[in-house]
């Protein structure tokens, strides 16, 4: 679970009053037998610049 993700802007806008640029609702991803994805949520409004970092 992502539960650290902070908006790069450092404003908060509420989901709902938002266009999406991209939406991924319960997405699941298999490589064989080892389940590396579940039930992955994502929405990304217009403009946002989403960054993955360690």
């Amino acid at each position: 679970m992502i539960s650290n993700l902070t908006p790069i802007s450092g404003t908060e806008i509420p989901q709902n009053s938002v266009e999406s640029a991209i939406k991924i609702t319960g997405m699941n991803k298999w490589y064989g037998a080892f389940h590396a994805l579940k039930d992955i949520n994502l929405t990304v409004a217009t403009g946002d610049r989403p960054a993955v970092s360690q």
